[in-house]
């Protein structure tokens, strides 16, 4: 029998046709494992589904990254488009679109309304769910606000500003379920908040973390700024976005205040938080410079001392979460040794 590659050495110009190589065959073979992901549990399917998208993204860069002209085009994986799951939820390229990209670019919005409180409760609750509306009808249920117009806009606010993209990702889910009452998950939530919401991070960047040798700033500074990056906003608006990004740093444990201050100092935070948050601003395996870390939002954001830091690191390296610390010449490097959807187990045995 001839070697499967017989075929494509034979073929007219070179093309590949037939055999292993064929384009149909291959995408049925996709599609095939596609739909049998569908009939899984609800609680492993997301990860599944997480793998494959994962998995056709590196070869995409794999792929063209040998090509001579590399295609400029967004990625749509338009073999998916208009598919059909067993429970009827739609498969279009923005069912993938979460896995390629988490956070969305982020903008200016009003964040007048913080909720820290109800996400430090509730959060923890989506782990018992597989799709992200039925999360939000249980918010739009049970939240404890007395009008169901006020608790069907609180929802959609935690729910699009924890799950962006419009998925429950499994491992925030199952890591809020663990870390429930516990002072790391404000950490994690002040984090996935500055992401989403570009006022609170700008703040967090460009006032709140420069004050920080001063040991805080006056709410009426940070009012300043407010009302300098987004001049439309109301007086009253821009006021409550101020009470609101202050409420953030004192409810989810990240600073103090006073009717006048905001207080700040560097801070140690908890290696679960610490080895999930890694993880979530390195997804990917490889290795990177300390710098990254040190300068990156952990420290601007958090405000986590960098020596203590630095010893959270060791300590992922000893646990064997991380594959490498090391330096050579003068240069400090980590290596991380997992993505982030199978660094999700060993960082909940931390927490066990």
């Amino acid at each position: 029998m001839a070697h499967p590659t017989a075929k494509s050495r034979a073929g007219k110009g070179g093309k590949p046709s037939g055999g292993m190589y064929d384009r149909e065959a291959v995408i049925e073979q996709l599609r095939t494992l596609w739909d049998a992901v569908a009939k899984v549990e609800p609680s492993h399917r997301s990860s599944l589904y997480g793998k494959i998208v994962d998995g056709i993204e590196r070869l995409r860069k794999q792929v063209q990254a040998q090509l001579p002209e590399s295609p400029s085009q967004p990625v749509t994986y338009p073999l998916f488009r208009g598919w059909e799951v067993a429970d009827g939820q739609g498969l279009g390229p923005t069912a993938l679109r979460p896995r390629l990209g988490r956070f969305p670019e982020p903008i200016l919005r009003l964040y007048d309304k913080d909720l820290a409180d109800q996400a430090l409760v509730v959060l923890p609750q989506a782990s018992r769910y597989s799709e992200l509306d039925a999360f939000r009808e249980h918010l739009a249920d049970s939240l404890p606000f007395n009008a169901e117009s006020t608790r069907r806009r609180a929802a959609n606010y935690l729910t699009g500003r924890y799950f962006p993209c419009g998925i429950i990702h499994e491992d925030l889910a199952r890591f809020a379920d663990a870390s429930a009452g516990r002072p790391w998950l404000g950490d994690v939530l002040f984090y996935l908040t500055c992401r989403v919401e570009k006022i609170v991070a700008s703040v967090a960047d460009e006032i709140v973390w420069p004050s920080l040798a001063d040991g805080g700033v006056t709410r009426k500074r940070i009012t300043d700024y407010v009302g300098s990056q987004v001049p439309s906003w109301s007086a009253n608006s821009v006021k409550d976005v101020g009470a609101a990004i202050v409420r953030t740093y004192e409810r989810l444990g990240i600073g103090s205040s006073t009717k006048t201050r905001l207080n700040v100092a560097s801070r140690r935070g908890d290696l679960p938080a610490f080895a999930y948050l890694l993880h979530l601003e390195f997804p990917e395996p490889g290795m990177f410079a300390f710098d990254r870390l040190l300068q990156g939002p952990l420290r601007r954001w958090l405000l986590w001392d960098p020596e203590w830091m630095v010893k959270q690191l060791y300590a992922c390296g000893e646990t064997g979460l991380i594959a490498k610390v090391s330096e050579i010449d003068g240069t400090r490097q980590f290596t991380t040794r997992y993505h982030l959807d199978e660094a999700v187990g060993p960082i909940l045995s931390l927490i066990r």
